[in-house]
């Protein structure tokens, strides 16, 4: 008879989509104060050129989608609407992770940087850099969407990786071993286990 003794029920999320998940819901899991400060932890972790940007006594609420879609721009991991200081400000997140293979990590750099160069177009253009033609199409979600942020005063740019990497363009950095090191949210912890081999404890998140 199989038994389980440690959970009366238990989510597991794999990979990067996954990890995700379990950040943000794991956040809203704890309530809307402190989950908004938990995501203010998170915030702090970003850095732009070295250096912290966000500053958590100025978030004053937020508003998290995950995976939404721009149509011909692509879909971001995540989008964070901010209220900071009375600003609107939003955040766009790639994330990649390293893969069980090592090797498939580097050839996802110039992935992400182009996709967080079509999030930047977005906002601002009909044209992306490589000069094809995109749209943000008729799909009334997608433009329900659109609309939430295309009036915010900042736009930040931000890189969820294995590693540091070299970024330009003041995009933002943040690491899952940051997260998983300083950040304690409901279900974490086994999210990031759940990712790695017990025998030799081997990630294939960073």
């Amino acid at each position: 008879v199989y038994k389980n003794e440690r959970y009366i029920m238990n989510i597991l999320g794999y990979s990067e989509r996954g990890m995700l998940n379990a950040i943000f819901y794991g956040m809203n899991l704890l309530g809307e104060k402190k989950g908004l400060a938990k995501l203010c932890e998170l915030l702090e972790l970003i850095k732009v050129n070295g250096n912290q940007v966000f500053d958590k006594t100025k978030v004053v609420n937020a508003e998290i989608i995950i995976e939404p879609s721009l149509s011909d721009f692509g879909y971001p991991d995540v989008v964070i609407i901010l209220n900071y200081s009375g600003k609107k400000c939003v955040l766009f997140f790639e994330a990649k992770v390293k893969t069980w293979h090592k090797d498939q990590w580097n050839s996802k750099i110039s992935n992400f940087k182009t996709q967080l160069r079509r999030f930047s177009d977005s906002v601002g253009k009909r044209i992306s850099k490589d000069g094809k033609k995109r749209k943000i199409g008729t799909n009334g979600v997608v433009l329900q969407f659109y609309k939430m942020i295309k009036d915010a005063d900042e736009f930040y740019f931000i890189a969820l990786l294995p590693k540091k990497v070299s970024l330009k363009h003041n995009w933002g950095l943040l690491l899952w071993e940051d997260i998983e090191k300083k950040l304690v949210i409901p279900g974490l912890k086994e999210n990031f286990d759940f990712n790695r081999t017990v025998t030799d404890a081997r990630s294939q998140i960073y």
